[in-house]
């Protein structure tokens, strides 16, 4: 039986820019959180700097909230219509909240690159996780282009470049996180038609969920909070939360916008069209190509370096994308070009 190399379609091309964009989250990220350290000269408490941290993430899908639920309402009757777009926004949020909180947490300590690829372990869990959740079962060369690229992201993250940190945890669960979402995404992709409510509802989701964590941990910062009289800290609590997110959103008002507008909004909606057709776990593997983008990027913008063995795992995980993207020829198309030739 012949092989060729999958031919790109258009939801292939889109999956690729929202790659492309994705790219650049994480040195922006990065970004931001070191910002915050450089402007506050004394030792903050962990909590608050995860809680700024979290603030960073709630307030870009405020962002894509706002944006896409205009968009939503813009057509009369869409969302009485959309229950079903409703219910896939809900639980997509649940996801992508806690891959972007998780990953947000984790840049605290480690690296932009490296935690986009520690990320990106998305693209080997997505098969095992189908498994788990839909029983499906991929094939042999989707196993073994995870394979490459697990072993191109153990290069990578033992490169010397940086010591491994708690950090690096917190990104590989963001990863099991990224990868249910894949999966989820694609189930909902092919049997949910208004992306635009899928966004919207998504976005909002995570933007509750993210001022619930923020407050959650301002509680948790108040000891007084378990005492006899817990009503007072709680307002307390509330008003530190509402400081944090406002402090936040001022500090970095540019990055907030951009975050909320390109990799999170646009991004988010281009992966609904995208995956329609997309399977998920061809689509974790287009994804696969985000960290050599953010390494890219970080590379210029942050001054971020992979040594040799890094270089070697980023070609591990090309090699694994191209070995997921060749597929054997049917033999009614080969048949078909036999005939062409003769003639």
């Amino acid at each position: 039986m012949r092989w060729c190399l999958h031919k790109w379609g258009r939801a292939d091309a889109i999956l690729h820019l929202c790659t492309l964009l994705w790219g650049t989250q994480h040195a922006v990220i990065k970004y931001c959180i070191a910002l915050d350290e450089s402007l506050d000269g004394s030792p903050q408490h962990p909590t608050a700097t995860t809680q700024r941290s979290l603030a960073l993430v709630t307030l870009r899908f405020g962002i894509a909230a706002v944006l896409f639920g205009l968009a939503a309402f813009g057509a009369s009757g869409r969302i009485g219509s959309s229950r079903k777009s409703l219910i896939a926004g809900a639980e997509l949020g649940l996801w992508s909240f806690a891959g972007f909180g998780l990953q947000a947490v984790g840049l605290m300590t480690t690296t932009a690159s490296r935690s986009a690829f520690l990320l990106y372990l998305n693209v080997k869990l997505v098969p095992v996780l189908q498994i788990c959740i839909d029983g499906k079962v991929a094939p042999l060369r989707t196993w073994v282009s995870a394979a490459l690229a697990v072993a191109g992201t153990c290069l990578i993250v033992a490169d010397g470049s940086t010591p491994p940190n708690s950090g690096d945890l917190w990104c590989a669960a963001a990863a099991v996180a990224s990868a249910g979402f894949i999966i989820r995404m694609g189930h909902y992709a092919t049997d949910t038609a208004d992306a635009t409510v899928v966004t919207a509802t998504c976005a909002a989701v995570c933007v509750v969920l993210g001022m619930t964590t923020v407050h959650v941990l301002a509680v948790w910062r108040r000891q007084e909070c378990w005492g006899p009289a817990p009503a007072t800290c709680h307002f307390a609590a509330a008003a530190q939360s509402a400081e944090i997110l406002v402090s936040t959103g001022r500090d970095h008002t540019l990055a907030i916008v951009y975050l909320g507008l390109v990799p999170t909004g646009l991004c988010t909606f281009l992966q609904a069209v995208g995956q329609r057709t997309v399977p998920p776990e061809k689509a974790s593997l287009i994804y696969a190509l985000d960290p050599l983008y953010a390494a890219i990027v970080a590379y210029f913008t942050l001054g971020e370096r992979l040594y040799l063995q890094g270089f070697l795992g980023g070609a591990l995980i090309v090699a694994g994308i191209l070995v997921s993207s060749w597929q054997p020829v049917p033999p009614t198309v080969q048949a078909k070009e036999s005939r062409t030739l003769s003639l």
